[in-house]
């Protein structure tokens, strides 16, 4: 268990908690380093995406 700073591929830098194994931690820091953004981000990203009506969605799966 540890108490990391991650630096997101945002930019954008947190401090995290992780458990496990110290090589699993490696590579969960890593990995998260390269391919994740961070929280702030992700939910900005999510709101600017446009939303299907679910009256399409509804015609479509017939």
């Amino acid at each position: 268990m540890g108490k990391c700073t991650l630096q997101y591929q945002c930019g954008h830098s947190a401090t995290v908690w992780i458990f496990g194994k110290a090589e699993i931690r490696k590579s969960y820091l890593e990995w998260t380093c390269q391919n994740e953004a961070c929280p702030a981000c992700r939910r900005e990203a999510i709101a600017a995406a446009p939303r299907e009506s679910l009256t399409a969605a509804v015609a479509t799966a017939k």
